[in-house]
């Protein structure tokens, strides 16, 4: 499962370089019944451009970071230096930006190819291209197996995922997600300030190594923007619940109506108990099995899946089906005012 870390991890959402296509999309299987449609073995050999992120360079780059208050912004925490390392490995594109400061005397003079360790850099992204088909969401492939009756142990409720409604939701999936839609997955997004310290006002996330820098609307907002440019879409999955309320928050959906509708009864469930401990407290408790249905005695579940952002036409087209819309609404009616507690 690939990391997303909150500030360290994320907060909203984008981005990637879109290299020549990694598969030929001639004489593609139009089936995933066919065995040769999961994967196509025609990849591209030509390497990625090494010096590009999102065919910008790092002066460009650093031209838009002083541009969008990035750059400011980390001026204010002491970061008035900033340095940044692209590059291209198994066709995954990487964006390290760092500060002179947290660098040893030998990396500042060949600053581009420092070696990013947990603790010297500010931002780190992953991101990999994707003509995306159906068939590969996780999302899509859950549905498929909670269809059979038999299937219990993924059931993480009865009533909003029962067999006849995963069969539903797998067939609209299958018939009205867009055909491979050009978009960049997030592999990984940290944002970290290593010299600050957690504190009360600033617990720990799960997933953190170093506190946020507190820049993720500007941020993400500011790589959306990179990647509608490009004609790209994006998409993540959360791998802790505080990184999909973030992605929620900003206008992502699940790539599944019904865990969309699922996940907004689950946080509107949740809001007492975030205003009385913090998001922070829950996502721990909900990744620890310690937030309980109390009518049930059952641990609530978050299953991480596929979201969407709203950017690229084609999937804004899907989430604003008037049917996404209606097996998401149906989902939310009958997991919304339920009673929750936290262990302690």
């Amino acid at each position: 499962m690939f990391l997303i870390v909150y500030e360290c991890i994320m907060a909203r959402y984008n981005i990637l370089k879109p290299f020549k296509p990694l598969f030929h999309l001639d004489n593609e299987p139009s089936s995933p019944d066919s065995p040769d449609s999961w994967l196509d073995f025609e990849i591209s050999l030509e390497p990625p451009e090494k010096a590009l992120y999102l065919t910008r360079s790092s002066e460009w780059l650093l031209q838009v970071g002083r541009e969008s208050g990035i750059e400011r912004q980390l001026s204010l925490l002491g970061y008035s230096h900033p340095v940044i390392k692209v590059s291209t490995e198994s066709f995954v594109s990487r964006l390290t930006i760092s500060d002179l400061s947290l660098l040893t005397d030998d990396e500042k003079e060949n600053h581009e190819n420092f070696v990013v360790k947990e603790n010297n850099y500010l931002i780190d992204i992953m991101t990999r291209p994707y003509k995306l088909k159906y068939h590969q969401l996780n999302a899509y492939q859950s549905l498929l197996r909670l269809s059979d009756p038999l299937v219990t142990n993924e059931r993480i409720d009865d009533q909003i995922f029962s067999p006849s409604k995963c069969a539903e939701t797998a067939e609209f999936i299958k018939t009205q997600f867009p055909v491979r839609p050009k978009m960049t997955k997030q592999e990984w997004v940290c944002l970290q300030d290593p010299k600050a310290e957690f504190s009360q006002q600033k617990p720990r996330l799960p997933g953190q190594r170093h506190p946020g820098l507190g820049i993720g609307n500007l941020f993400f907002t500011t790589l959306n923007k990179l990647v509608a440019e490009k004609n790209f879409g994006m998409f993540f999955t959360a791998e802790h619940f505080h990184n999909a309320v973030m992605y929620s928050k900003s206008g992502a959906k699940f790539a599944s109506p019904l865990m969309e509708g699922y996940f907004r009864a689950l946080t509107e469930s949740l809001k007492p108990l975030i205003t009385q401990y913090s998001l922070s407290a829950i996502s721990w408790g909900i990744g620890e099995g310690r937030v309980v249905d109390e009518d049930t005695g059952r641990p609530v579940v978050y299953l991480a899946q596929e979201q969407l952002a709203p950017i690229e036409e084609n999937i804004v087209r899907y989430i604003s089906s008037a049917q996404y819309k209606s097996i998401a609404e149906e989902a939310y009616v009958l997991g919304r005012a339920r009673k929750l507690r936290l262990l302690e």
